[in-house]
């Protein structure tokens, strides 16, 4: 038998931590570029886009302080991974949340280091 709820559920500001959102975000990229999972630098695009709600594509060069080549394979490798999203090919960044991020960016959420 299903379980029903009167009531929505309350989700904790605990749980979410969002105070110590943005370094989680950085712990979890730094973690992948010693990894050599994902480049040099992508700590601090995630951040800016967190701080920001998104970017235009064509301020991660300048965000990443790399070349305009380097800007498109980071952010095309981000897309497919999931860790950023488009709503188009030309549309802004934003966060994303794909599950084995969530473990690092919701610790008390997830279990911590969630692959």
């Amino acid at each position: 038998a299903r379980e029903r709820f009167d009531r929505p559920v309350d989700m904790e500001p605990v749980l979410l931590a969002l105070d110590g959102f943005q370094d989680r975000i950085l712990g979890y990229a730094r973690v992948r570029e010693l990894e050599k999972k994902l480049p040099k630098g992508t700590g601090e695009l995630l951040r800016t886009i967190c701080l920001r709600g998104e970017v235009r594509r064509s301020d991660v060069k300048a965000i990443m302080g790399v070349s305009e080549r380097t800007a498109r394979s980071v952010f095309g490798r981000l897309l497919e991974s999931g860790v950023i999203g488009s709503d188009s090919d030309r549309g802004p960044l934003y966060l994303g949340f794909p599950m084995y991020c969530v473990g690092y960016y919701f610790p008390d959420l997830f279990p911590t280091g969630v692959n």
